[in-house]
């Protein structure tokens, strides 16, 4: 692609990748974009969250998503201290995502 893929296509992508059974590849595409240049922080969230998502569901990876929804909140907290208030609505879906993961996370 030549110009910058959206979050929506992107996200979009890894699923069918994951629905064919081909995680590894959706886990490199999420991988590979997750630090493109997009428009609005939010997209940014949307492709971590989506990753996060991936690692917890097929991998079992409780820690890489922690590891991913920090990631994406810090990077969120960097655009917010950048763009005045405009990151808060990403990092409150972000903080939202991190709770219900611990929480289940202290279930198992």
């Amino acid at each position: 692609l030549k110009k910058t893929p959206t979050a929506a296509l992107i996200t979009s992508l890894g699923q069918l990748e994951s629905s064919l059974g081909n995680v590894k590849a959706a886990r490199n595409l999420y991988a590979r974009n997750i630090h493109r240049p997009f428009h609005e922080e939010r997209e940014r969230t949307e492709v971590y969250l989506a990753a996060a998502w991936l690692e917890e569901r097929e991998f079992g990876n409780m820690q890489g998503a922690v590891t991913l929804l920090g990631a994406a909140l810090r990077k969120c907290n960097d655009y917010s201290d950048d763009e005045g208030a405009k990151g808060s609505r990403s990092s409150n879906r972000i903080l939202v995502a991190l709770a219900r993961l611990e929480e289940r996370i202290a279930q198992k």
